[in-house]
């Protein structure tokens, strides 16, 4: 889970993962505006982003030596890396270079190299085996076996469908208003959407990503996508922490994954006002999650309200307004003044 530096260790942290993202002409408005964000708001410690100087792999793994830091540090580096458009082509190098001092070995560094080299399907081969989905598939194998996720795969092509899981979640309509699952039902209502199991649905593996929609309050713009993704990554596990931002980025950011159900985009942080700020409000929001928001079992507090869950599990407010998916059960928003 997202681990706040200490304060002696903070700007030494900012500094690096500056140093590893930036290419040669400095960083962007956007990377900028994430830097100064990050620091301020989730280290308190503000900087002047086009003011930070640099600092050597060397340097940062003689002051460094927490591994979680480390490689905090390392996917800080690639996450800022993947907002420049076009990807700086000595970046993956650059960032290798800081990986090997602090001894991190970040699977979707490769990844990045790929993607900057333009190797989309490789791209697609390392998130597959190095990705989030892989213990979500497994643990939905374990609970349910294979049949199951066959029948879901093919609900998704329109060939068949899972009534069992169909039946599962729509009975979420009848659970009690301002519930999670209740809200979860409106969500898949408001849509629109097929209902996991029934033709033309997402497996329920990608429903999992849902829930976390519905209690975070991000939508499902590219922006939305982009942000309930870094809540997600912010609170799950070191080891695939950053594959699900990876994934997000690769679709509403880079343009260099395609999913079935919708277009990629390319500069959506850019493209919004405070998309920077947003980005950082959502790591702020999930390094505070009590939980891995992704993984946990959202089924044992379907019945219970959603404000309820909120409170207990650390969701706390947005500091930034925004659409929110579920108006029946708004997300608090405080805007710092």
């Amino acid at each position: 889970m997202f681990q706040i530096p200490p304060p002696e260790l903070a700007l030494t942290c900012v500094r690096a993962v500056r140093s590893g993202a930036a290419g040669p002409d400095g960083l962007t408005d956007l990377q900028a505006a994430v830097v100064g964000t990050v620091a301020g708001n989730l280290f308190s410690t503000p900087v002047d982003p086009f003011g930070l100087e640099a600092v050597t792999p060397a340097q940062v793994a003689d002051e460094v030596t927490d591994p979680v830091l480390r490689h905090q540090v390392v996917v800080g580096m690639l996450g800022l890396s993947l907002m420049a458009h076009p990807p700086d082509p000595d970046g993956p190098a650059r960032i290798g270079s800081y990986a090997r001092a602090l001894g991190v070995d970040e699977h979707m560094l490769a990844a990045t190299r790929h993607y900057v080299e333009g190797h989309r399907r490789r791209v697609l081969f390392d998130v597959a085996r190095h990705g989030m989905f892989r213990p979500l598939l497994r643990r939905e194998v374990d609970e349910r076996g294979l049949v199951p996720l066959v029948r879901q795969v093919g609900a998704l092509e329109g060939w068949t469908e899972d009534a069992a899981l169909a039946d599962r979640f729509r009975a979420l309509e009848d659970h009690p208003a301002g519930s999670w699952g209740r809200v979860l039902w409106e969500f898949y209502d408001a849509h629109a959407w097929p209902l996991p199991g029934e033709k033309g649905a997402v497996p329920q593996v990608t429903s999992e990503h849902d829930w976390v929609h519905v209690l975070s309050g991000y939508p499902t713009t590219p922006l939305g996508e982009i942000q309930v993704n870094a809540f997600m990554a912010a609170g799950a596990p070191d080891d695939v922490a950053f594959s699900i931002l990876f994934f997000a980025m690769g679709v509403y950011e880079t343009g260099a994954i395609s999913i079935p159900l919708g277009p990629s985009h390319v500069g959506t942080l850019a493209a919004e006002p405070d998309g920077g700020a947003q980005f950082a409000d959502a790591l702020r929001r999930g390094a505070a999650c009590r939980v891995d928001s992704l993984s946990m079992d959202h089924w044992a507090h379907a019945e219970r309200p959603l404000t309820e869950v909120r409170e207990e599990l650390g969701v706390g407010p947005k500091h930034l307004d925004g659409p929110d998916p579920t108006p029946s059960v708004p997300t608090e928003v405080v805007v710092q003044g």
